[in-house]
């Protein structure tokens, strides 16, 4: 129920203004996979794909893992207590293949303020995606993996995916 929720609420939300939904997706993307309660927009995303493509319900989420790699990139490189590097390096490593659990659990969230800084870069970025009209044409893997969904498959028009990786 809370996932069917999460639906109405980012449904509403996207009603109002698109590009306040991206916004508030992208800020919000980690903290809903902490409670597993992004699964409730995952179906929303494939419906809209097979009703009316091209979809724009997830595309946001393309900012949080490389907002995550970001934070940690910055930790590796500031961090001067080994542990920390050895938790940071896998998980840099992990997020860019679009696994964040590790970095949110094992490091940014532990000392908030990474993981503070990742959400409104993601919120921020995720609003960009819509100002620039980006949209997803499949629904696929995360991170690196998830460059091939913002192909327009009808022309090869690549636009989409060149935003996503000048953001």
């Amino acid at each position: 129920w809370a996932s069917d929720l999460i639906g109405v609420i980012f449904t509403g939300i996207y009603n109002i203004s698109p590009i306040l939904y991206e916004l508030i997706l992208g800020a919000l993307w980690q903290v809903l996979v902490m409670f597993g309660l992004h699964w409730g927009l995952v179906p929303l995303a494939i419906l809209e794909l097979q009703q009316n493509p091209p979809g724009v319900i997830l595309v946001a989420s393309i900012a949080i893992c490389f907002s995550q790699a970001g934070a940690l990139l910055n930790i590796m490189i500031r961090t001067k207590e080994s542990k920390v590097r050895e938790l940071a390096i896998p998980a840099f490593i992990s997020a860019l293949f679009g696994v964040t659990e590790p970095a949110i659990y094992g490091v940014t969230l532990p000392m908030r303020i990474p993981f503070y800084i990742s959400c409104g870069v993601s919120g921020i970025i995720g609003a960009l995606t819509m100002f620039f009209n980006v949209y997803g044409y499949s629904v696929g893997a995360m991170g690196v993996f998830q460059y091939p969904s913002y192909v327009n498959p009808a022309n090869g028009d690549m636009s989409g995916m060149w935003v996503i990786i000048a953001l």
